[in-house]
C-alpha cells in the first residue's frame, strides 16, 4: 500500500511539473509568457525566406494565433515543408505563447512541438 501512495504521489508530481495548460485558441491572447497547448484547425501556411508562418483558428489577419518557424530550424529539424505537414490540418501546439505587434504568436524549433490531431 505505501509503494502505491508513493507511485501516486510521483505521477501527480511529474503530471504538475510537466503538464502544461491547455487552452482554446481565442484565449491564447491571454496566456502571454505562459507555456501552453493550442489545438485548433490550421487555416493557412506561408514560408518566407528566412520564416514560416502557420495561422491557426482563422484567415490572417484575423487568427488569433501564429505559429512561426524559422528557416534554420526548418532544414535542420523537419523532414518536409510545414506546408505540406501541417496545411490544412487540425493541429496541436505546445510553448509559450509571445506577443508580436499585438498578436499573440508560439515560435517553434522542433517537430515535435506540433501534434496532427487525427480525431478532429
Amino acid at each position: 500500500m505505501k509503494k502505491l501512495s508513493v507511485l501516486l504521489a510521483c505521477t501527480l508530481l511529474l503530471n504538475t511539473a510537466f503538464g502544461q495548460t491547455k487552452i482554446p485558441v481565442d484565449s491564447v491572447k491571454h496566456y502571454v509568457g505562459e507555456k501552453v497547448t493550442v489545438c485548433s484547425e490550421v487555416f493557412g501556411v506561408k514560408s518566407f525566406d528566412n520564416r514560416t508562418y502557420i495561422n491557426v483558428g482563422a484567415n490572417y489577419p484575423n487568427a488569433p494565433l501564429t505559429i512561426v518557424i524559422f528557416k534554420k530550424n526548418i532544414d535542420a529539424n523537419f523532414t518536409d515543408s510545414p506546408e505540406k505537414l501541417y496545411g490544412n490540418q487540425f493541429i496541436c501546439v505546445t510553448g509559450v505563447v509571445t506577443e508580436y505587434k499585438g498578436k499573440a504568436e508560439i515560435v517553434i524549433s522542433k517537430p515535435e512541438e506540433i501534434v496532427i490531431d487525427h480525431t478532429h
